[in-house]
């Protein structure tokens, strides 16, 4: 009897300690933010969270604190009209992050690149990739990887005009985007 009153004794006991777990943010949304727009996780860049959005012909970039309060937001001013816009990658490094995107203008597809900066600015000149002639439809046409230690970067296409012979075109990149 007496080793019972002592096990619930330190059962109450044990119970009042406190547990430290997981503690979970959410951002607000934003008053433009709808469900049609797109949206790409970027990653996270000295402590803060980068957010890529578009809708409409709107394309931007949110910047999240730790707290996940939206202390910027950057509109990415230099891609073309969002209808044209077929496909956005992003490889995130310590510092900066390479944007990868395609779009369409007319009958050709172009590939091009941006270095992205821990604020969402667009650092430097964007960079030509690739270029592609296509007969109708918007579809993405040109698919991206990166190496697991991400000091490579593959672009890659595959033509299929001819169900009896593919045809790949890769371009490797090094970690600052040259051949």
């Amino acid at each position: 009897m007496m080793g019972g009153r002592w096990i619930l004794c330190l059962i109450t006991l044990l119970a009042g300690l406190s547990a430290k777990s997981q503690r979970i943010l959410y951002s607000d949304p934003d008053r433009e933010d709808s469900r049609r727009m797109n949206f790409e996780i970027i990653g996270k860049m000295n402590g803060n969270f980068l957010i890529y959005k578009s809708i409409r012909n709107k394309n931007w970039i949110s910047i999240l604190d730790n707290e996940m309060k939206e202390i910027g937001k950057v509109e990415q001013d230099y891609l073309p009209d969002n209808d044209r816009v077929i496909n956005v990658d992003f490889f995130p490094y310590g510092d900066f992050a390479y944007m990868i995107y395609q779009y369409r203008k007319k009958s050709i597809v172009y590939c091009a690149a941006a270095k992205i900066d821990p604020m969402g600015q667009k650092v430097g000149e964007l960079i030509a990739l690739d270029t592609s002639q296509i007969g109708s439809g918007d579809s993405k046409i040109y698919s991206v990887l990166s190496s697991e230690d991400k000091s490579k970067i593959m672009v890659f296409k595959i033509n299929s005009k001819d169900r009896r012979n593919f045809m790949t075109t890769t371009i490797l990149l090094d970690d600052k985007l040259q051949l």
